[in-house]
């Protein structure tokens, strides 16, 4: 595969996978309003505020280290080990039946949002310097999985729960 062809390649990979990790990283704030807007738990507003901001802290917290990371051990082996460890997290909520249990699961979420800092620190390094604003502007569209998460996951919840 020529060079170009692989930084394409890369590029579309990097994008999808920033979609599907900041699309996990705003399920979990709409789950937890869905929760507690049909009953099924009585967190107070500070709790619910608590638990939203949770990923959003962690995520902002572990971008630094993260993009180190993926400097030192390449942004393939990152993704991965982001994507798996946050799989952990999104299936450790389906455990989670307290404050608390939510609470650590939406640590876990928040290294979904930190999925930014490889995205970029992988991506620019396959493009020369002229091309690294395009590059990651493409990139940068994987911020679409929140937005559509945002619109698209309440409607699935109340298909999936048959409108509690």
């Amino acid at each position: 595969m020529k060079e170009t062809q692989k930084a394409v390649s890369v590029l579309t990979m990097n994008t999808l996978t920033f979609l599907v990790c900041f699309s996990c990283w705003v399920i979990y704030g709409v789950l937890i309003t869905f929760l507690v807007d049909n009953g099924l738990y009585s967190f107070d507003s500070g709790q619910i505020g608590l638990l939203i901001g949770t990923p959003v802290l962690t995520g902002s917290i572990l971008r630094l280290p993260l993009g180190i990371l993926t400097d030192k051990f390449g942004g393939r082996l990152m993704y991965i080990a982001v994507m798996l460890i946050s799989a952990v997290a999104m299936y450790s909520v389906s455990f989670a039946d307290s404050f608390m249990g939510f609470f650590l699961a939406g640590l876990g979420f928040g290294l979904t949002g930190a999925s930014f800092a490889v995205g970029v620190a992988y991506t620019s390094t396959w493009f020369p310097p002229k091309q690294q604003g395009t590059a990651l502007g493409i990139f940068g569209a994987g911020n679409t999985g929140a937005a559509l998460t945002s619109i698209f996951a309440p409607m699935i919840l109340m298909q999936l729960t048959g409108n509690l």
